[in-house]
């Protein structure tokens, strides 16, 4: 796949390679989901409208194409190019639709890419063992898509950190609503939980760390 048109807003590839392709995958297809052109009475205004909405443009369709090859060979990214994606999409007056459609999006793409053996456990076996395994998953997962640290208990419930070089970008904490949905949607496919993540700690507001903590409402 070619490089990134000049002056077209998106990353350039870089050589190290630490974040999972996932996550700008979700972003670009979140972008590509909201500039999306109704073509119905507005064919005459396309060529226009087009270059202004990043998400129709051909060069999200191609980085898409790339991320989603990435993606499926378990090939990662360097932060550097999710960072800017963050930043580009924080730029945006939609910014935290975006942000948290992207995380769901995210949470339901690593769940396809899980082995068929988790998804056996998830839905067979006894009550006990499934919950036990289930949370295991979600566990994993997080730390495998977010590099998030998340614990998960009957206390506490779910308690997330994450203070990796994905939270670079987090001086306005806009992009922490993505963190937030994904987590959120992880475990509502892995356990039965229903509820939020609520962000408690933020490194915007000046903590050391962006931490989460859900908060059910199936109680």
């Amino acid at each position: 796949m070619s490089a990134p048109q000049a002056g077209s807003g998106l990353p350039d590839q870089q050589d190290e390679q630490p974040a999972n392709a996932i996550v700008p995958l979700a972003i670009l297809r979140t972008l590509q989901k909201l500039d999306h052109i109704d073509q119905v009475g507005l064919e005459e205004y396309a060529e226009e409208v087009a270059p202004r909405r990043l998400g129709a443009s051909p060069t999200v369709s191609a980085q898409i194409d790339r991320y989603a090859a990435l993606a499926r060979s378990g090939e990662r990214v360097d932060c550097d190019e999710v960072l800017q994606l963050f930043r580009l999409v924080g730029r945006r007056k939609d910014a935290e639709l975006a942000f948290s459609e992207a995380g769901r999006i995210a949470a339901e793409e690593i769940l396809k890419q899980t082995s068929a053996a988790a998804r056996f456990v998830h839905k067979a076996g006894q009550v006990v063992a499934r919950r036990r395994v289930n949370t295991a998953l979600a566990i994993r997962l997080a730390g495998r898509l977010l590099g998030v640290t998340m614990s998960i208990d009957e206390t506490d419930g779910a308690v997330a950190v994450a203070n990796g070089p994905l939270m670079e970008s987090a001086s306005d904490g806009k992009q922490c609503g993505f963190f937030g949905a994904a987590l959120a949607e992880l475990l509502r496919r892995c356990t039965d939980f229903e509820g939020a993540m609520i962000h408690n700690k933020c490194r915007a507001r000046g903590d050391g760390v962006c931490s989460w903590q859900s908060r059910s409402t199936s109680g």
